[in-house]
């Protein structure tokens, strides 16, 4: 993915708003490790004949599919740093908590050329640490649960069939604090 100014050139070695652009102009997260995971794990989910939109889908399906959870340690609310090491460790692990599905997710959109962020906030009646991934489309953010619509299908926290995927904020399937 590349950023086209108004003036019509590329932009380089910069960032907009939660994407970060290479001196060739494409996006990385920084990380040559994860931007390889990333590539792979879309190309196994995606293909061209598919709009930006069925991708981001997919995305979801592929993290939502293809791993399982691991506890691991919690973050502290209002923090994302921990979204680069958790993605990195549930493509290497195949396993992980809320905040590795968030991560990995997180980076595929971005790949895709979503502005995606995650949150760190809580989820529920009893307030739970948790995390989510959050992306804003004409001016409307959604909620991108992959972690807590596993854990339903599979059963962790009780059987059901949630769609955790696009909500918005008034149409949300429990209680989302933010920090």
């Amino acid at each position: 993915m590349y950023y086209v100014k108004e003036d019509g050139s590329v932009l380089t070695n910069s960032a907009v708003e939660y994407l970060t652009f290479n001196a060739n102009g494409r996006y990385t997260s920084g990380n040559a490790t994860l931007d390889s995971y990333v590539d792979q794990a879309l190309a196994a989910c995606t293909n061209s004949g598919m709009t930006k939109a069925q991708k981001l889908r997919a995305a979801y399906l592929y993290v939502r599919d293809h791993g399982a959870y691991l506890a691991r340690p919690h973050q502290a609310r209002g923090t994302t740093a921990w979204a680069e090491e958790s993605a990195l460790f549930m493509f290497e692990h195949k396993k992980g908590n809320c905040y590795c599905f968030a991560g990995q997710f997180l980076y595929m959109a971005r790949r895709l050329g979503y502005n995606a962020y995650v949150v760190s906030g809580g989820v529920g009646r009893k307030d739970s640490d948790h995390a989510w991934v959050m992306i804003c489309e004409n001016g409307v953010p959604y909620i991108y649960d992959v972690e807590l619509e596993w854990g339903y299908r599979a059963g962790r926290y009780g059987h059901a069939e949630y769609n955790m995927y696009k909500m918005p904020l008034n149409k949300t399937v429990f209680s989302y604090q933010f920090p």
